[in-house]
């Protein structure tokens, strides 16, 4: 997407000893005179960390006075666990506020990813130009996915708290049959629904070892290449627990073997 704005993207290397999460000293490390714009996720895709109050204040911080934009996507903002509350990086004050394009939407938070509606907050200029913008691709979504987009806003957050639960039951699960694994190890995800696994203990690229998992088991994971790191892959808990039980199954067994 930076490419095609004809920008030049610059990635920030994380580490598992950190949770995956970039430091405001690496941010601070990384910027130039010409950077323009910060993306932030948290909770994360496809790590599953969630940034603290004290790690978004440094980070809003350096942003605010460098003058630098954020983009925060927060669009799995009601799945967090532990007890964990989720920080909006725009709360931070006025001069943050003033720079942060905040990005959400319901696939996440109502499990509504078919009917494609996401949202943003931003200043208002960027927003006018953003909607000019999108003008010549689509005009709007369909009008019966925006009547269901405004009846799951205007719902109570029932639905989100206990979905949330649930997967955390299934994170709980997916880690205690993890841990029995020898050759894969991962960092524990504080939120979303993914767990980003290290494989290096196979002595696999992640690209041959999902290849793998699809021909051998009928497994199907995401290669950590996609993200950056060829050590890791990403599973998914957003299945059923059924689903889990037999993948892990079919894993342990696997692992085993090879």
């Amino acid at each position: 997407m930076v490419n095609l704005c004809e920008g030049i993207p610059r990635f920030i290397k994380t580490s598992p000893k950190n949770s995956f999460k970039m430091t405001a000293d690496d941010l601070a490390m990384n910027i130039t005179s010409k950077t323009k714009l910060l993306v932030l996720n948290s909770p994360s895709n496809p790590t599953g960390c969630v940034y603290t109050k004290e790690e978004l204040a440094k980070i809003a911080e350096i942003c605010a006075s460098k003058k630098i934009f954020v983009i925060s996507d927060e669009i799995y903002e009601k799945i967090i666990f532990d007890g964990l509350k989720h920080i909006s990086l725009a709360s931070f004050g006025r001069d943050i506020y003033d720079l942060t394009i905040t990005v959400n939407g319901l696939s996440k938070s109502h499990s509504m990813t078919g009917w494609r509606i996401g949202y943003l907050g931003g200043p208002q200029d960027i927003v006018n130009a953003i909607s000019n913008f999108q003008d010549h691709s689509t005009s709007n979504p369909v009008s019966i996915s925006q009547k269901a987009a405004v009846a799951a806003l205007s719902m109570a957050d029932t639905f989100s708290v206990g979905m949330t639960q649930e997967f955390q039951k299934r994170r709980d699960y997916i880690t205690k049959r993890l841990d029995k694994m020898k050759k894969i190890s991962y960092v524990l995800p504080k939120g979303a629904f993914y767990i980003f696994c290290d494989i290096s203990k196979t002595k696999m690229d992640s690209l041959t070892f999902c290849t793998r998992l699809l021909d051998e088991l009928l497994m199907a994971a995401i290669p950590g290449i996609a993200f950056g790191n060829d050590d890791y892959v990403r599973f998914s808990f957003a299945t059923g627990l059924k689903q889990i039980e037999q993948g892990m199954d079919r894993l342990e067994g696997w692992l085993a073997k090879i």
